[in-house]
């Protein structure tokens, strides 16, 4: 679904996707995770958020990815949760922190391989 592309304004686009059963979605925060999509696994960080009316907001940064993905279907694999909600004072600072939690997400899955 379409977001304020906040993301793509600072260079790192994400993937905002509406959540079909958020009984499934784990705890507020940044994940390392896997996001299939077309049948293709993909390594992502993935943010998940609370929204005004109770409802969970879930953001993908698929890395390594690049392409038109409105109105397709994808599934989030959580795997390591990297930290809580943050408060950011600027989209710089937004930018530095998801560059570390991609950073994280690369060397997690060095380690895994």
């Amino acid at each position: 679904m379409k977001g304020k592309q906040i993301g793509r304004t600072i260079g790192i686009p994400t993937a905002n996707i509406a959540v079909e059963n958020d009984s499934e979605i784990p705890a507020i925060g940044v994940y390392a995770a896997f996001v299939e999509l077309d049948n293709q696994m993909y390594n992502a960080v993935v943010s998940v958020s609370d929204k005004p009316k109770n409802c969970t907001k879930v953001e993908a940064h698929i890395l390594d990815f690049s392409g038109d993905i409105y109105g397709k279907n994808m599934c989030v694999y959580f795997e390591k949760f990297l930290h809580g909600k943050q408060v950011y004072m600027s989209l710089g600072e937004l930018r530095h922190s998801i560059q570390n939690d991609i950073e994280q997400a690369r060397i997690l899955k060095q380690i895994e391989n």
